[in-house]
């Protein structure tokens, strides 16, 4: 099937990739409707009629419980009740019935792929290779914790060749053509990088399945590292380190302000997410709280999705109100919020508190069963 990263979405005018076609959905906070999409290729935007794209699964959201029994299932989503757990993650697919340009960019890019494959000198090589160019590859560069810096003309040089490339006959391949395959090719073979920290999470989950916990991964704002020592289980969490891990720990989805609440009557004042792991900092010993106050969750990317995850974990009698949580941030002694006076001479009763640096670095994930 022909790997499409981007689609030029009718509704929001503009080309976008499945995670953002996914932000955008959850973010409508009225009657959600699905998006349509077309090529995002010049040369298929030309043709009439325009290549129509399908956008597969980005509407639904990612959780489900590993469990044969049916019964069990999880609804995904609030507003498509009924629906089995997605089998596929998400997507874009061409829609049956159009074909893409012999000069369409992503069948320059699907030729140059399997080049890249095809010139690997031995299987051993050939399988390294697919996995890199896989859409859950192993990230070698992160830029999370920084803005990304785009590596100079790796987007501008394919575009502008791509926007010069009309859509001549198939029979007329040139050097010209030959010349975007090996561009593609060059491309293909840099380093991956993301600036996304949920494609951090997903590719550490990636990695974690295949064992591979002493690759190296370079984070730019923390340097070279290596899969194990840039994610920390919370019980190992040790704060003159704070700034070098990303975190991981299980929590219980505790108190929603007001409990039961319906995004699509608009966020709730807050939610308490209670880690069931012991920290100790400070010489205190206790389990840690994340309060996500609802201007925090406003501001914060994708931030519907996170709370409808949240909404089911906890809704869902089966699911049993528990999730995986990831984050980069501190945890920290404080004094518990009560609205009880605390006497002259009494000592407040000390709490850890999760302190997460920027509210688009949380990542809730299902527990394995």
């Amino acid at each position: 099937m022909l790997r499409i990263d981007k689609a030029f979405c009718r509704e929001l005018n503009r080309s976008i990739d499945i995670e953002t076609a996914t932000t955008e959905y959850f973010s409508q906070q009225s009657t959600r409707n699905k998006f349509s999409f077309y090529c995002s290729s010049p040369q298929c935007q030309e043709r009439q009629p325009k290549v129509e794209i399908l956008g597969i699964n980005y509407h639904r959201v990612p959780i489900a419980v590993d469990d044969s029994s049916s019964e069990n299932e999880i609804e995904l989503s609030v507003s498509e009740k009924g629906e089995k757990p997605p089998v596929q993650r998400p997507h874009f697919k061409t829609k049956q019935g159009f074909e893409h340009s012999y000069h369409c960019q992503w069948i320059i890019e699907q030729e140059a792929e399997q080049e890249f494959i095809d010139e690997a000198e031995s299987s051993t090589e050939k399988q390294q290779r697919r996995q890199h160019i896989a859409p859950d590859g192993l990230l070698q560069v992160s830029t999370f914790l920084v803005e990304d810096e785009e590596e100079e003309g790796t987007k501008t040089e394919a575009e502008e060749q791509d926007k010069q490339v009309k859509d001549p006959n198939p029979s007329s391949d040139n050097s010209g053509r030959r010349r975007r395959v090996d561009q593609a090719k060059k491309r293909i073979k840099r380093l991956k990088r993301s600036p996304l920290f949920s494609a951090l999470v997903s590719s550490y989950q990636s990695v974690a399945k295949e064992k591979l916990y002493d690759q190296p991964i370079d984070v730019k704002g923390i340097g070279n590292t290596t899969w194990r020592k840039l994610f920390y289980p919370i019980e190992w969490y040790k704060p003159e380190t704070a700034d070098k891990h990303v975190f991981q720990g299980n929590v219980e989805i505790g108190s929603i302000y007001p409990f039961g609440f319906d995004l699509e009557k608009g966020m709730p004042n807050g939610v308490a997410l209670n880690f069931y792991d012991e920290v100790t900092v400070d010489g205190l010993t206790a389990k840690p709280s994340m309060f996500l106050r609802k201007s925090q969750i406003e501001s914060m990317p994708g931030a519907f999705v996170l709370m409808e995850s949240i909404q089911l974990a906890k809704l869902d009698k089966d699911y049993k109100g528990y999730l995986k949580c990831y984050f980069y941030g501190t945890i920290k002694k404080e004094p518990k919020s009560t609205s009880k006076p605390v006497g002259e001479n009494e000592e407040p009763e000390m709490v850890l508190n999760v302190d997460v640096k920027r509210m688009d670095m949380i990542e809730l994930k299902p527990l394995p069963n």
